[in-house]
Protein backbone atom coordinates (compact mmCIF):
# COMPACT_ATOMS: atom_id res chain seq x y z
CA UNK A 1 0.00 0.00 0.00
CA UNK A 2 1.35 3.35 -0.95
CA UNK A 3 1.07 5.77 2.31
CA UNK A 4 0.83 9.93 1.97
CA UNK A 5 4.52 11.15 3.22
CA UNK A 6 2.70 12.60 6.35
CA UNK A 7 1.94 9.56 7.54
CA UNK A 8 5.41 8.33 9.13
CA UNK A 9 3.83 6.00 12.29
CA UNK A 10 2.12 3.34 13.16
CA UNK A 11 -0.32 5.91 14.94
CA UNK A 12 -0.60 8.02 11.67
CA UNK A 13 -1.34 4.68 9.77
CA UNK A 14 -4.55 3.73 11.49
CA UNK A 15 -5.48 6.75 11.58
CA UNK A 16 -4.90 7.19 8.05
CA UNK A 17 -6.97 3.77 7.98
CA UNK A 18 -9.76 4.76 10.15
CA UNK A 19 -10.88 7.94 8.43
CA UNK A 20 -10.57 5.12 4.61
CA UNK A 21 -13.28 2.68 6.22
CA UNK A 22 -15.43 2.44 8.45
CA UNK A 23 -14.41 -1.19 9.59
CA UNK A 24 -11.20 0.06 10.78
CA UNK A 25 -12.69 2.77 12.47
CA UNK A 26 -14.78 0.07 14.13
CA UNK A 27 -11.65 -2.48 14.76
CA UNK A 28 -9.57 0.24 16.30
CA UNK A 29 -11.93 1.89 18.54
CA UNK A 30 -11.53 -0.38 21.24
CA UNK A 31 -8.23 1.58 22.50
CA UNK A 32 -4.97 -0.33 22.34
CA UNK A 33 -6.54 -3.81 22.07
CA UNK A 34 -5.26 -4.18 18.83
CA UNK A 35 -1.13 -5.56 18.84
CA UNK A 36 0.81 -4.59 16.19
CA UNK A 37 4.11 -5.90 14.69
CA UNK A 38 6.10 -4.25 12.23
CA UNK A 39 8.47 -6.31 10.31
CA UNK A 40 7.69 -9.57 12.39
CA UNK A 41 8.03 -7.37 15.74
CA UNK A 42 5.71 -6.49 18.13
CA UNK A 43 5.83 -2.23 18.19
CA UNK A 44 3.93 0.75 20.03
CA UNK A 45 1.90 3.37 17.90
CA UNK A 46 5.26 5.35 18.17
CA UNK A 47 7.10 3.37 15.92
CA UNK A 48 8.48 5.48 12.79
CA UNK A 49 7.36 3.53 9.40
CA UNK A 50 9.93 2.96 6.51
CA UNK A 51 9.30 2.50 3.29
CA UNK A 52 8.96 -1.88 2.45
CA UNK A 53 7.98 -2.27 6.22
CA UNK A 54 5.57 -5.05 6.74
CA UNK A 55 2.77 -4.00 9.25
CA UNK A 56 0.42 -6.59 10.91
CA UNK A 57 -2.25 -6.41 13.59
CA UNK A 58 -3.43 -8.89 15.78
CA UNK A 59 -6.90 -8.54 17.65
CA UNK A 60 -7.25 -9.40 20.70
CA UNK A 61 -7.52 -12.93 21.38
CA UNK A 62 -8.48 -15.37 24.09
CA UNK A 63 -7.10 -18.86 25.47
CA UNK A 64 -6.73 -21.05 27.88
Amino acid sequence: MELPEAITSVQGLIDHLRVGDPHFDTLFNDGNKVLVAVNQTVVDRNHVLSNDDEIAFFPPMTGG
